[in-house]
């Protein structure tokens, strides 16, 4: 009896049926049908897969993303544009509050009072604020805000609603008041103080922020992509060919280098500072203090803490009380310089605040970030070095005319795997953040980020983390332990390693900051471009390796241009290290400022960090450099590196006797 196949179903005569012509010509009926459909897909396979399609964008949002692609490919970032977001309160633990003792600050966005008398208990606080404007005030609470005129009549009386707007007529300051419930006992909470201009409500920020390291990541295959930099409103990132660019509609500064500043006008109670090189093609301004208080673009003439740009200069509005320069005293551009470097000045042997009057001993005290002094810092020598304790004063600009910057990122392709990609797009990722690690000598150990009294704040992060991502060495991913503890019901995350750093070895970190509010605007959306098939991941993998080969061959004819016109010296060498031949070992410098160094030696010393030469003023580093290098004896590595002093010097030691290549490149220092 005949049976059929399981595939498709082809009748199978038994051994002892008849031959039967027409179950003969059923099966190649089937066969040839299956046959030309095989075909056919095959054909539709090959024609989509061999043939480029365009790529396809995807539109990602902050937060949590699913992309499904149907081979692997990579993805690169095609359009984003920064934002600008303003809080003209400052934090709460800036010390411009001024909280009674029934407040307690919990944190730098939340306040706690505390009522148990069944009596009013509340605070305000003047800020100022444009005549004739909308502002927009919420904060998160369970209590009563109101907002007042500085007069004492009320623009929006007492509420619990956590969203005011109002506008400020002819008021050029208003006061916000936080109270308790009428007459009711409890504790009420104040959290996240937002005032910014017009009717939207927008996200809570401290101080000025823009977008800083808009940063996706590919949890499916663990890559990631970052673009490094703060970016404005205004502000578009755009890429080509693997290389990234922003043309910037706004430009941030910070006032924490030396500037040409000098005293313009003496007014009653605050002084006129003009600063000169720093508002070319800038139409407006404002500022950030260092206790994040805003500077207003406004009448520097007429405003305490106001900023503006007047024929290319920049004017700042400064009290005396917050300088430490007296009514009739008229300080120095140096001494200018150290209050933007956060030293206050006053006068030695009265009690503080003493602002010098030109009689006595002046003296210099750095600030704190909740608004007072650092007693022991005082010093009669004019402070030339930044204060540690404070942020610097910002300003961000508004450009008469666009500009195009390179933007550097953390990997300019993103990979993608076939299938579902979990991709999670965030903003605020502190990356390759240089830090000098606090080593303890009774554990024997190095430490990054240890908050803990007991040690020092030498290894601290610039802003408090409570995720510590990875450490770097000299560029390279390490392995140290990351831990986490809680200091004064604060988490942190701190990294550990038992050995002592070598101080020439430059460690750094990614994390992400505990308070994302202090260091990034929220990111809404970005926008990634990748390969739809086959072909155009073949064609992309193509065109990256043709880009590639163009930048290389570029590269090869600067260094020889560059080498035709550098003029070589011969370095002196030093502690027994020997030239391997009359111009083995050579430095130089081209037109823009870039400093090669060649050498090929044999070392003479066995003492770690010995010098084996030093290279003069001008061409010399402005901080330490190191590189990977070639023993030429065995192919064996070890890290040359480059003082700012000059001296040239290599690790490991047990290298005496051996032939050591040194290649290296940098910006000669100003």
């Amino acid at each position: 009896m005949a049976t059929n196949t399981k595939n498709y179903n082809l009748i199978k005569p038994d051994a002892d049926d008849f031959y039967d012509v027409n179950q003969f010509n059923q099966n190649a009926d089937i066969i040839d049908t299956q046959l030309k459909n095989n075909a056919d897909s095959i054909k539709a396979i090959l024609t989509n897969d061999l043939t480029a399609l365009p790529p396809i964008e995807a539109t990602l949002n902050s937060g949590e993303n699913t992309l499904t692609t149907e081979h692997d490919s990579t993805a690169r970032v095609t359009a984003f544009e920064g934002d600008t977001i303003v809080n003209y309160v400052p934090l709460f633990d800036s010390g411009v509050w001024g909280f009674s003792s029934d407040f307690v600050v919990n944190s730098p966005s939340k306040v706690t009072l505390t009522v148990s008398d069944g009596a009013n208990h509340g605070h305000y606080v003047v800020f100022p604020v444009k005549a004739n404007s909308d502002y927009t005030f919420n904060v998160k609470h369970n209590a009563n805000i109101a907002i007042y005129k500085v007069d004492g009549t009320p623009i929006q009386n007492y509420t619990s609603d956590q969203v005011i707007t109002f506008n400020t007529g002819t008021e050029t300051s208003i006061r916000i008041y936080f109270r308790n419930p009428n007459l009711t006992n409890g504790t009420f909470t104040f959290e996240e103080p937002m005032l910014n201009e017009g009717t939207e409500q927008k996200p809570f920020v401290a101080n000025v922020q823009g977008i800083t390291n808009p940063t996706i990541e590919n949890t499916t295959t663990g890559d990631s992509i970052t673009l490094l930099g703060t970016f404005h409103k205004g502000d578009v990132v755009s890429e080509d060919k693997g290389q990234y660019t922003v043309e910037r509609a706004k430009r941030e500064v910070v006032l924490d280098r030396n500037l040409s500043c000098s005293l313009l006008n003496n007014f009653s109670g605050f002084k006129r500072i003009k600063i000169t090189g720093l508002s070319s093609n800038a139409i407006s301004v404002i500022g950030v203090k260092y206790n994040g208080t805003i500077l207003n673009n406004v009448d520097t003439s007429a405003n305490v803490d106001g900023v503006q740009i007047y024929q290319n200069d920049l004017l700042i509005s400064i009290s005396n009380t917050d300088s430490g320069w007296g009514t009739n005293y008229s300080p120095t551009p140096e001494e200018i310089m150290a209050y933007f470097l956060g030293w206050v000045m006053d006068t030695v042997g009265q009690a503080y605040p003493s602002p010098y009057n030109g009689m006595g001993t002046k003296e210099w005290i750095k600030r704190r970030a909740d608004g007072g002094i650092d007693s022991a810092s005082a010093t009669t020598t004019l402070p030339t070095t930044k204060n540690e304790l404070i942020p610097s004063y910002r300003l961000l600009y508004n450009l008469a005319s666009p500009v195009k910057e390179q933007v550097q990122a953390i990997n300019s392709v993103l990979k993608l795997t076939k299938g579902d990609n979990a991709l999670q797009v965030s903003e605020g990722r502190i990356v390759r953040e240089v830090v000098k690690p606090y080593y303890d000598e009774g554990t024997k150990t190095s430490y990054i980020n240890a908050r803990n009294t007991s040690l020092a704040s030498a290894g601290w992060t610039s802003v408090w983390t409570d995720n510590i991502k990875q450490v770097y060495a000299d560029g390279e991913p390490v392995e140290w332990y990351i831990g986490h503890e809680v200091n004064n019901g604060v988490p942190y995350s701190y990294a550990a390693i038992e050995l002592k750093v070598d101080e020439t070895t430059q460690i750094s970190v990614d994390y992400e900051p505990l308070y994302q509010f202090e260091v990034t605007a929220p990111l809404n959306n970005i926008t990634i471009e990748y390969q739809s098939n086959l072909a155009s991941v073949v064609n992309q993998n193509v065109e990256d390796i043709v880009q590639l080969k163009e930048d290389v061959a570029v590269i090869e004819r600067d260094m020889v241009r560059k080498g035709e016109e550098i003029e070589w010296f011969t370095p002196t060498m030093l502690n027994g290290a020997v030239r391997e031949g009359a111009t083995s070992c050579i430095y130089g410098k081209d037109k823009m400022g870039t400093v090669f160094v060649k050498m090929r030696f044999i070392h003479g010393s066995d003492t770690q960090a010995t010098a084996v030469a030093r290279l003069p003023v001008g061409f010399r580093p402005s901080s330490i450099i190191g590189r990977s290098c070639i023993v030429a004896n065995d192919g064996s590595s070890f890290y040359g590196y480059i003082r700012s002093t000059g001296e040239i010097f290599v690790n490991p030691t047990a290298l005496k006797g051996k032939t050591l290549d040194i290649n290296l490149s940098f910006k000669a220092e100003l």
